[in-house]
C-alpha cells in the first residue's frame, strides 16, 4: 500500500471516529432535565443512547486499532 492511500485511509477512518463518537455529544444531561421537568419518561430513550455509546466505542477502538496498523506499513 502506498503512503498515500496509507494516510487516505487514516483520515477515513479518523472521520469514522469523530462521526461515530458524536453520539456522545447528545446533551442527556439537559435532556433529562427537561424531560422530567414535564414528566415525560425517558427511561428507554436513556438506556438507548447508553447502548449506543457503548458500541460506538467498541467502533471507535477497531478504527484506532487499523489506525495503528497502517502506520506500520
Amino acid at each position: 500500500m502506498s503512503s498515500y492511500e496509507n494516510e487516505e485511509r487514516r483520515r477515513e477512518l479518523f472521520q469514522l471516529i469523530r462521526d461515530v463518537s458524536e453520539c456522545e455529544e447528545i446533551p442527556m444531561a439537559a435532556i433529562r432535565e427537561l424531560s422530567s421537568a414535564h414528566v415525560i419518561d425517558i427511561t428507554n430513550y436513556h438506556k438507548a443512547w447508553e447502548a449506543l455509546c457503548a458500541e460506538g466505542w467498541k467502533v471507535v477502538g477497531i478504527a484506532e486499532d487499523r489506525m495503528e496498523a497502517a502506520d506500520e506499513y
